[in-house]
């Protein structure tokens, strides 16, 4: 049985903050403090417009983060496939019933709410990817066979939201997925392969099938001189 081995203790409040990667809330909030002197100054010593919804956003995540933290990792777990069916159902209802917006068909309303399920697969991704390698038998890892199934769970969605297009997106959800697949173990030679086959699917996909616009926004990415009056965003 996934996590038999928690006790009575560990399931405490006070075990439960005890675990938490401190060392990580602590490097996040340097990195947002960092970014709102970066916005302060921006602004000429002004906390508006951009500072104070700064910080006050992170805080209200940074709370967020502890309350999901603190729920008991078997809820994650059971829950980690349906989650993702259900932001998988919802990407390719935005395919046969989105609203197009600006060129792009990313949102998908239901009744009175407007949801971009691209979102939900951020997170749910990371969930499902979680429960795989958890059930995954630690002798099965270094065989390429049983990374196919996790690869097909990120590329699949990944393909269907570029597909919209959102590249951005898109990309980040295949980056996540390579990066779960990365700590799960995965062979390094596997890794160096899909690494070549990356730079030429790349390659191939910037040169034949990008949006003129997508291929702007890149470039300026590189280089930022080439567009001073941010005409690619």
């Amino acid at each position: 049985m996934p996590f038999s081995n928690f006790g009575q203790d560990n399931n405490s409040l006070f075990g439960k903050i005890k675990r938490l990667e401190w060392g990580l809330v602590l490097l996040l909030t340097l990195l947002t403090c960092y970014g709102t002197v970066l916005l302060y100054g921006a602004a000429e010593g002004n906390w508006q417009p951009w500072a104070l919804d700064h910080i006050t956003r992170f805080a209200a995540m940074l709370c967020l983060m502890v309350i999901v933290a603190l729920i008991d990792i078997r809820f994650w777990y059971y829950v980690a496939y349906p989650a993702y069916a259900i932001s998988l159902l919802l990407i390719i209802g935005v395919d046969l019933f989105g609203e197009i917006s600006m060129g792009a068909q990313r949102w998908l309303r239901l009744g009175p709410v407007r949801l971009q399920p691209s979102e939900f697969m951020k997170i749910t991704i990371i969930l499902a990817l979680a429960r795989y390698y958890q059930d995954l038998n630690v002798r099965n890892i270094a065989a390429i066979k049983h990374h196919i199934i996790p690869i097909l769970l990120a590329l699949f969605p990944a393909a269907m939201i570029m597909k919209q297009p959102d590249l951005g997106t898109g990309t980040v959800i295949a980056l996540v997925g390579a990066v779960l697949v990365l700590l799960a173990g995965v062979s390094w030679r596997w890794v160096a392969a899909a690494m070549g086959s990356a730079i030429i699917g790349g390659f191939v996909g910037f040169t034949y099938f990008m949006h003129d616009f997508q291929r702007k926004r890149i470039l300026t990415f590189l280089n930022p001189e080439r567009d001073p009056l941010g005409e690619g965003y």
